[in-house]
């Protein structure tokens, strides 16, 4: 582009989110990346990031060796094989993300326990009402058992009396 072009255009952009920025930028760097055009040198980033990349491959190391079965049902291979590829730069980034996903996992886990669990609650709640409702109806049925009683015997006790004859 020609510099005149570019004040032009760069004249007609206004604020935007910050989200729309990053958007742009990516695509700016992306495409300089596919042109084999670099802004930052590479052994530089590793220079400076080598402790959270050495960092970042190695907990990735540990967590593929842990879960060498899981790996192996996610991605369709074993561990060593699906991130042998990886490059040093990207280490932090394959990380962080295999992490993200297994928290997501973990997380709608957790969230099916719960669900799990409030319908178990809500079971027992209703065995517990259930349990004081059936506690209610024996007591009143005891209640009418005592009240039969009651009145069999003033029966019995009238039944048993002689008739008093009435004076005139």
């Amino acid at each position: 582009m020609r510099p005149q072009a570019v004040q032009q255009w760069l004249s007609t952009l206004t604020a935007c989110d910050p989200d729309e920025l990053a958007f742009i930028v990516n695509g700016i760097l992306w495409e300089l990346s596919e042109r084999g055009m670099s802004i930052v040198d590479g052994g530089r980033i590793r220079t400076v990031f080598s402790p959270l990349i050495d960092a970042s491959k190695s907990r990735l190391e540990e967590e593929l060796e842990r879960h060498r079965a899981l790996v192996a049902e996610r991605y369709g291979e074993h561990a060593p094989r699906a991130f042998a590829e990886v490059q040093p730069l990207d280490a932090p980034f394959v990380t962080e993300s295999y992490f993200a996903r297994k928290s997501r996992e973990l997380e709608a886990a957790l969230s099916e326990r719960e669900r799990t669990l409030e319908k178990a609650r809500q079971e027992v709640a209703l065995t517990q009402k259930e349990r004081q409702e059936l506690e209610e109806l024996r007591a009143k049925s005891k209640v009418k058992k005592l009240e039969t009683k009651r009145k069999r015997r003033k029966l019995a006790a009238r039944a048993t009396k002689p008739a008093k004859r009435r004076k005139r």
